[in-house]
């Protein structure tokens, strides 16, 4: 759970600080690791997205199961959690994530939403550019569920 991790801002300095062998405060590091969102109270939240590329990737283990972010957030109780498997343009992540955000709102199903979405523009995808570019676009999102899946 040390090796699967968020950057953000601050992120550079604290690599760099490591590189010189010192360890920063792990409290404002930039680097929020699967460890760490674990240890989060998400029990009551809805839908977490991890709108970046390869957030759904971890370090499987024997008799462990697969290590990573996913895990964290299962741990800490997020009921819903969108990951990517590859990345994906900004172009179409925002075309995708747009439609996704409208129809989970409007549906409070956040599974179905992304199933729908995902159909949709693997359809769509799949006429103007064929099945492999289809896949590539639209395929990388993976919506992992736990607990109560709709807010309706």
């Amino acid at each position: 759970m040390q090796r699967s991790g968020l950057a953000f801002a601050g992120a550079q300095l604290t690599l760099e600080a490591w590189k010189r062998g010192e360890v920063p405060d792990t409290e404002n590091d930039g680097i929020l690791m699967a460890q760490e969102v674990g240890t989060m109270d998400l029990k009551d939240t809805w839908l977490v997205v991890l709108s970046a590329c390869d957030t759904g990737i971890g370090e499987a283990r024997n008799g462990e199961g697969v290590l990573g972010l996913r895990r964290g957030f299962v741990q800490a109780g997020a009921q819903n959690l969108l990951m990517t498997l590859w990345p994906i343009s900004d172009r179409w992540s925002v075309e995708i994530m747009k439609a996704f955000y409208e129809k989970a709102m409007a549906s409070g199903d956040a599974p179905q939403a992304m199933a729908d979405v995902q159909a949709e523009w693997l359809s769509k995808l799949r006429k103007e550019k064929g099945v492999l570019i289809a896949a590539r676009i639209a395929g990388p999102f993976v919506l992992s569920t736990r607990g109560r899946q709709s807010t309706k």
